[in-house]
């Protein structure tokens, strides 16, 4: 089974990963289910439980996708989980391309948390590593290089249109 945290909430999840399953015309079956977790609250553990958005993918391959929110510490913030249950060499290609599917659609890399939900549910949580090693495991480029190369290519782009604009005017 792999499994990551994710940054974005099971619904969220859940909706990109139906859109994906359609796009890619992959024929499946969706259902709710629940998933009991343990949490540890003043290092006493306790179960908690959580809706699980499950899909049952029956072609090009045969595998389960499954998200849902967990709450690690208190009620304050949640930490979203992915799981593909069945990953094995014949259908790992096909989970790959529903991945990259997925999170094309995404404005961050699921593995790329905010400082606000690492404030809310702890900042040095070993989710949070577990997220990028699991996702590079699937041949995602999670290094955090990356994400600042593009950033400057961004900013690169901005700043030559505007030398451009004032050429225009000048």
């Amino acid at each position: 089974m792999w499994s990551s945290p994710v940054s974005y909430e099971a619904k969220e999840c859940a909706r990109l990963i139906r859109e994906s399953l359609e796009r890619l015309k992959y024929i499946f079956v969706r259902d709710l289910t629940s998933k009991t977790y343990s949490r540890f609250v003043v290092m006493i553990p306790m179960m908690g439980g959580a809706q699980v958005f499950r899909y049952t993918v029956e072609y090009p391959a045969k595998f389960v996708i499954q998200c849902y929110d967990t709450y690690p510490g208190t009620k304050a913030g949640l930490m979203p989980f992915l799981e593909v249950e069945n990953v094995n060499p014949q259908n790992e290609k096909a989970i790959e391309l529903l991945l990259r599917d997925i999170v094309k659609d995404l404005e961050r890399p699921p593995w790329s948390f905010t400082k606000g939900q690492r404030l809310l549910v702890g900042f040095l949580l070993p989710e949070f590593r577990q997220a990028r090693k699991a996702w590079k495991e699937f041949g995602f480029d999670t290094s955090k290089k990356k994400k600042v190369s593009e950033k400057e290519k961004a900013t690169e782009k901005e700043r030559k249109k505007g030398m451009e604009t004032k050429k225009e005017k000048g």
